[in-house]
């Protein structure tokens, strides 16, 4: 992970860099939602209308272009998060947040591809990540006292999980979506 890259817009770019960066996202979310997610460069640079070394200079990798594109899907599930571990109830929280984070990676395919990556390239996103790996690990703690969730599952177990679920969802269309997070969430019990 390089210190010097970041997924959110850097602060005091000038306002034609602005421009090309969303033009970018854009042309690259885009992309993502019909199903394309090779998300070369080149092909993108011409289509927003930038030049490639513009665009490398924006995201020097496609990790880099992923995590840009996942940040308001990260910022939605992280809010999501923090308010479910103020929830008395442990078992609806968890299914609830299971419930958001699938959905937000069905409706986002930069996220799904983020959560489902080993590493990060950009610093806010590895800070993102890890803040929602401790909400998770309270609310699984908070399942484990209460005798309702496995103590063999940790936050990357339930993060592997929601990512497969989400493909299997994503495959099989999105009525299986209850059925499956029911498998699922029985699977957690000891």
């Amino acid at each position: 992970m390089d210190d010097s890259l970041h997924a959110r817009s850097p602060a005091g770019l000038r306002s034609d860099a602005v421009r090309n960066r969303d033009a970018l996202l854009t042309v690259a979310r885009r992309s993502l939602e019909a199903g394309d997610d090779t998300l070369a460069m080149n092909a993108l640079a011409k289509e927003a209308c930038v030049g490639v070394g513009t665009a490398y200079r924006h995201f020097p990798s496609r990790q880099v272009l992923l995590e840009a594109l996942a940040v308001d899907s990260f910022d939605k599930l992280v809010v999501e998060a923090r308010d479910l571990t103020h929830d008395p109830d442990t078992a609806g929280a968890l299914h609830r947040l299971i419930v958001a984070e699938i959905e937000l990676q069905l409706d986002d395919a930069g996220l799904s591809a983020v959560l489902a990556s080993e590493t990060c390239a950009c610093t806010d996103t590895m800070a993102i990540i890890g803040e929602l790996g401790e909400l998770t690990s309270q609310l699984l703690e908070r399942g484990v006292r209460e005798g309702i969730v496995s103590a063999e599952l940790d936050a990357d177990d339930i993060r592997h999980l929601i990512c497969g679920t989400a493909f299997a969802v994503r495959a099989a269309g999105r009525e299986a979506l209850d059925s499956y997070v029911r498998v699922l969430v029985n699977g957690l019990r000891p």
